[in-house]
């Protein structure tokens, strides 16, 4: 999903969101075996809510606003 919507709209944030993930991957095995999926899933997803109306057809409130 997030390469569908960010390669080519948004190739910077493209390259963050990469970033993000890779790290993620690096530093999994400081968390419990059952959460390292979700670990890296939450860094490939961690910039949904600001991607923009011209990337995600729904409505999305980032926390705490």
């Amino acid at each position: 999903m997030a390469r569908t919507k960010l390669e080519v709209a948004l190739p910077r944030r493209w390259s963050h969101v990469q970033a993000v993930a890779a790290k993620a991957r690096r530093i999994a095995a400081a968390v419990p075996q059952e959460d390292r999926d979700i670990l890296v899933a939450a860094a490939w997803l961690h910039d949904v809510s600001g991607w923009g109306t011209k990337t995600r057809p729904w409505s999305c409130r980032r926390m705490g606003t």
